[in-house]
């Protein structure tokens, strides 16, 4: 088990966008072995997030905004992880998630 060292608050900014705070919790790890993971209020925040099909992340507005047909997604988005696995239906445009 891990514990939080500590908590603060950080800015960020998307390019040339408004700066944003979100609260951040410290650690002396990497969780799943990343620098940094963004929560949802973090993402909302930065004004959204687009993955595009070759898996390019994209913070900010969405740079397929105003298009007929939207954002395509890839025709197989799978995660699958020793304790977490997703899916996502495109005929739905729903996630499923589970635990394992």
């Amino acid at each position: 088990m891990q514990h939080c060292e500590g908590v603060g608050r950080i800015r960020l900014q998307v390019h040339c966008s408004e700066v944003v705070e979100v609260d951040a919790f410290v650690v002396n790890f990497k969780p799943l072995g990343f620098e940094c993971i963004f929560g949802v209020n973090g993402i909302k925040s930065l004004g959204d997030v687009t993955i595009t099909p070759s898996l390019g992340i994209c913070f900010g507005p969405s740079p397929f905004q105003g298009a007929e047909e939207g954002l395509a997604c890839a025709a197989a988005m799978e995660i699958d992880e020793p304790d977490f696995c997703a899916s996502y239906d495109t005929d739905k445009k729903t996630w499923t998630v589970g635990c394992i």
